[in-house]
């Protein structure tokens, strides 16, 4: 067997270091992040930047391999920029990542939380390949445009997934998912004061999907019994297909105070 050359061994060496610092320091900081509000302001700002770095890496990608010749910056600076931009790309996706796992873990329902499941778990497979094989093994170096324009797709279908459904949610107080449902917010940032909104109108065949944006946990529950989401972590949420017509009224037990909401289901 072939042993690696000595800077895949380095490269190894900086992934698990990295990533180990990276996820002791999210553990020690917890929930609190200071200059940021709650957990998720903090994971949206990051994915966005994550976003933004992922957008330098393939426009200085293309200057260095020489597929578009623009005045500046020259070769040599888009791939001083490319090395670091891609550095702070690492750092950033790994903090998400950590509170992702951390609060609130992997789901697989609805569909847009399942696909920015799988696209979470695949865009370090891809980073890591890309990187071994520019440290070790270089007959494979064709692969490694193909690799980085994934990594890329993938950072962009996480930000679209997550950061783009919540900052749609905020701005709209409820929007539609991917199956044409409506949106409730479980709660205001920083409050545990209502649900907005608190009337919900659908129709049968489609969905109601809460999503936590609150610093506290919170639970939605059916006054009739027929649905309980469970402790609800801020970035979760709980989807409740509507089958047939009616009105249902639903709180949060887990903060009483909090006004009584309602989803009208009207017949299709």
């Amino acid at each position: 067997m072939k042993a690696l050359p000595g800077p895949a061994y380095g490269l190894i060496a900086f992934l698990l270091v990295g990533g180990g610092t990276v996820v002791a320091w999210a553990v020690a900081l917890g929930d609190d992040i200071p200059a940021f509000a709650t957990v998720l302001d903090f994971k949206v700002t990051l994915a966005t930047a994550v976003l933004l770095l992922a957008a330098t890496q393939l426009v200085t990608a293309a200057v260095f391999y020489g597929w578009v010749r623009p005045p500046w910056p020259s070769a040599d600076a888009a791939t001083f920029v490319h090395r670091w931009s891609g550095r702070g790309l690492l750092v950033a996706a790994a903090l998400v990542t950590v509170y992702c796992v951390k609060d609130i873990g992997p789901q697989a329902e609805p569909v847009r939380v399942a696909l920015h499941s799988m696209a979470g778990s695949a865009v370090f497979l891809v980073v890591a390949a890309k990187l071994l094989i520019l440290r070790g093994v270089p007959r494979l170096s064709g692969l490694v445009p193909v690799l980085g324009a994934t990594a890329a797709a993938l950072f962009v279908a996480l930000w679209l997934t997550s950061a783009l459904f919540t900052l749609r949610a905020r701005a709209q107080g409820y929007t539609t998912t991917e199956t044409g449902a409506a949106v409730a917010i479980v709660s205001d940032p920083q409050t545990i004061g209502r649900f907005a909104p608190l009337l919900v109108r659908v129709r049968v065949g489609q969905a109601v999907q809460w999503v936590n944006q609150d610093s506290a946990p919170h639970n939605v529950v059916w006054d009739g019994g027929g649905f309980d989401s469970g402790v609800l972590v801020t970035g979760a949420g709980f989807r409740w297909p509507a089958r047939q017509p009616g009105t249902v009224t639903y709180r949060c037990t887990l903060h009483p105070q909090m006004a009584v909401a309602t989803v009208v289901v009207e017949d299709k």
